[in-house]
């Protein structure tokens, strides 16, 4: 997490946070601008942008932000220009639930998966009503929204000038 590092060591963490911008950080490993291990996530009207991976990373997921078996809701979001290797403007990995809503998805890049969005094994959740538009995963697949495993619910959103590679 280059901008924010949050992890349950002991006991619970969670975060809650309203408004403001996490911009033009990097990470070596997961979450460019923002990476939760376990605990609960509430964002809402959180603007990323221009968070990447570093020149020295060898995979990074999740350029905006990463979570993995956070419980995550994600509320009026605006992610735009994020870099990763898996999920662009951000990654859901291992989450028991995962709401992702009124977002604005633009610009951002995966060099894998998830141009927009990759939720990888996300139990259940609900991804309604966002703008996903001109994202790109430029080698391989999910210029928009990439999904493996769990079955949230995907209803209401505009995906569209998404770019997918060969793979």
């Amino acid at each position: 997490g280059g901008g924010l590092y949050l992890t349950q060591v002991s006991g619970s963490t969670s975060i809650d946070m309203t408004g403001g911008t996490i911009n033009n950080n990097s990470a070596t490993a997961n979450g460019g601008g923002l990476f939760m291990n376990g605990g609960t996530a509430s964002l809402t009207s959180v603007g990323f942008t221009g968070n990447t991976k570093t020149a020295s990373s060898s995979f990074m997921n999740g350029g905006g932000f990463y979570f993995n078996g956070a419980n995550a809701t994600l509320d009026s979001l605006v992610c735009q220009a994020n870099e990763a290797n898996v999920g662009g403007a951000g990654a859901l990995v291992n989450c028991p639930s995962a709401d992702v809503t009124n977002s604005v998805l633009t610009g951002n890049s995966a060099l894998y998966y998830g141009g927009g969005l990759a939720l990888q094994n996300t139990a259940t959740g609900n991804i309604s009503n966002n703008t996903i538009v001109s994202n790109e995963a430029t080698l391989s697949g999910g210029g928009g929204i990439y999904l493996t495993g769990g079955s949230p619910s995907i209803e209401g959103n505009i995906v569209a000038f998404n770019t997918g590679g060969t793979a």
